[in-house]
């Protein structure tokens, strides 16, 4: 039960971030914010998809983001439901993934 609840999640998982990738327009000017960066694998992704270098992201987890933070991703340890560490009209680009 544990391995087909494991792969229903995965697979749901895989359909929203291809939903959202699938938004995206190439820009290499814009700046990215992932909320829930989680370990950057996303951020990658989506940086890949845009082609841009500007990517920020906010991760409640600190060991997480340092993960993010080594694959390039400027990462600001905040929790989502506290103000945000930016300037109004930082980003051009905000990611919620969940």
């Amino acid at each position: 039960m544990r391995r087909y609840l494991q792969a229903l999640w995965d697979k749901a998982e895989k359909a929203n971030e291809n939903n959202l990738l699938s938004m995206l327009e190439y820009n290499p000017n814009a700046h990215l914010l992932d909320c829930g960066c989680g370990n950057g694998k996303f951020t990658l992704k989506t940086e890949s998809k845009i082609r841009t270098s500007k990517m920020s992201g906010i991760e409640i987890v600190k060991d997480v983001g340092i993960l993010a933070e080594q694959k390039g991703v400027r990462v600001k340890q905040v929790d989502l439901n506290r103000k945000f560490p930016f300037s109004d009209e930082t980003f051009d680009v905000i990611l919620i993934k969940w």
